[in-house]
C-alpha cells in the first residue's frame, strides 16, 4: 500500500500556511472543506495550542463537552483544533520529532508512506513534526480501549484530545496541510484493522488516570497548569535552556503528576493531562544538545518514572485549596452569567 500520506522527514510539504485570522477566505475555505463528521468536534484554539471560548478568549476548562463554535468564531480565533475520539470517529497519528518515525517502523513494520493509506495530513513546520488524521470505523472503536496513548516521541490521539489543524502555533509562522493531504485534495482515509490491532496495550491500568486519558463526567474541570509551581509553569511554556533538560524534566514531572493526583482526589478534573502538559514541555526544548538530538525517550522515562514513585505536590495543601475554591468561584459565576 502506497501514497503520498506523508513525506519523509524534512522534506518540503508545506501549502497554504494559515497563521492570522484575518486571512479568512483560506481559513473558510479549509472549513468548508473538512469532513462532515468533524464539524462537530471542532474548537477555536489560541496561539498557545490551549482550548478557549470564542466569545471570551478565555482557556476552556471543559473542552470535551463543549458546543462547537459557530463558523464566525472559528474564523476569527486564532487557531482551529479537532477534538479526536468518539466525538469524530479520528485518530490522529502524532509524530513528535525525527525519532517517532523509528518509533513507528518498530510498532508497525514499515515507513509510514508504505504502511498506512493516504490521508488528510498537517505540520506546525517544525523538523520531523506532522499529523496524519484517520477515520475509525464505529464498530472498531472498541478495540482502542486500553490502547496506548503514547509510545516514546508517537501519539496515537484518541479519545480526551484535541489537535490544532491550523492557524497559529507558538514558535513557528502556523500550521500548514501537507502537500496533496489538504482536506480538499484528500479524503479521511479508513484505518485499517491490522494497524488498529498493533497499537500495543496500555501497560498502566484503567483505574489509573495519571498520564492517561482523563475521564469525563466530573463536575468541576479546572485548568491543570494553575494548580503546579510557577517555575513549572514556565517550563512547559518555553522548555529548559540547554543542559538543564534532565534536572527539570524530573522536577517538572513530579509537580505535574502530583497536582494531578491531588485534583482527582478532590474529585476534580483537568482541561490537561499532566502528559499533555509534559509532552508540550518536550515540544519547546532544544531540538538539540550538544549537537546531538534531544533524547525524548529518556525524558519520557523521567515522567514515567514520577508516576512510580507517587509524589507529593510541591505546592502547599492550603495554596491548592486556595486555587480550588477560586476555580469554583468562577465556575458558578459562569453557570449563573455573571462572567
Amino acid at each position: 500500500m502506497t501514497g503520498l500520506m506523508v513525506a519523509r522527514p524534512g522534506a518540503h510539504t508545506q501549502v497554504s500556511c494559515i497563521s492570522t485570522p484575518a486571512n479568512f477566505q483560506e481559513r473558510r475555505r479549509t472549513i468548508a472543506s473538512l469532513p462532515e463528521i468533524w464539524r462537530k468536534a471542532l474548537l477555536a484554539f489560541d496561539g498557545n495550542k490551549r482550548p478557549i471560548c470564542p466569545l471570551t478568549g478565555r482557556p476552556l476548562a471543559d473542552w470535551p463537552n463543549a458546543a462547537p463554535p459557530s463558523l464566525s468564531e472559528l474564523l476569527a480565533a486564532p487557531a482551529v483544533g479537532l477534538r479526536t475520539g468518539l466525538l469524530s470517529s479520528t485518530l490522529a497519528f502524532d509524530f513528535d520529532g525525527v525519532e517517532s518515525w523509528k518509533t513507528f517502523r518498530r510498532l508497525f513494520g514499515g515507513e509510514p508512506w508504505h504502511v498506512l493509506p493516504p490521508s488528510i495530513a498537517w505540520t506546525s513546520g517544525r523538523v520531523g513534526r506532522r499529523q496524519v488524521a484517520f477515520f475509525i470505523a464505529p464498530e472498531h472503536h472498541h478495540l482502542l480501549t486500553g490502547k496506548r496513548r503514547k509510545i516514546d516521541d508517537l501519539e496515537m490521539r484518541w479519545e480526551n484530545a484535541a489537535s490544532v489543524i491550523c492557524g497559529k502555533h507558538p514558535l513557528t509562522n502556523g500550521y500548514s496541510w501537507i502537500e496533496e493531504c489538504a482536506p480538499w485534495e484528500r479524503t479521511l482515509a479508513t484505518l485499517p484493522l491490522d494497524i488498529i490491532q498493533k497499537i500495543p496495550d496500555n501497560k498502566i491500568a484503567p483505574e489509573k488516570p495519571i498520564g492517561n486519558y482523563q475521564p469525563i463526567g466530573y463536575d468541576l474541570t479546572v485548568p491543570l497548569d494553575s494548580f503546579i509551581t510557577y517555575a513549572s509553569s514556565q517550563l512547559v511554556k518555553n522548555g529548559s535552556a540547554e543542559g538543564c533538560c534532565n534536572d527539570d524534566a524530573i522536577r517538572l514531572s513530579m509537580d505535574l503528576v502530583a497536582a494531578e493526583a491531588w485534583l482527582r482526589v478532590q474529585g476534580v478534573g483537568t482541561d490537561r493531562t499532566a502528559q499533555d502538559l509534559f509532552d508540550e514541555y518536550v515540544s519547546n526544548c532544544p531540538d538539540h544538545i550538544g549537537g546531538k538530538p534531544l533524547n525524548t525517550r529518556a525524558m519520557q522515562a523521567r515522567f514515567d518514572g514520577a508516576i512510580r514513585l507517587q509524589p507529593g505536590p510541591p505546592t502547599p495543601e492550603h495554596k491548592l485549596v486556595e486555587r480550588l475554591n477560586f476555580q469554583k468561584r468562577q465556575a458558578a459565576k459562569f453557570v449563573g452569567g455573571a462572567v
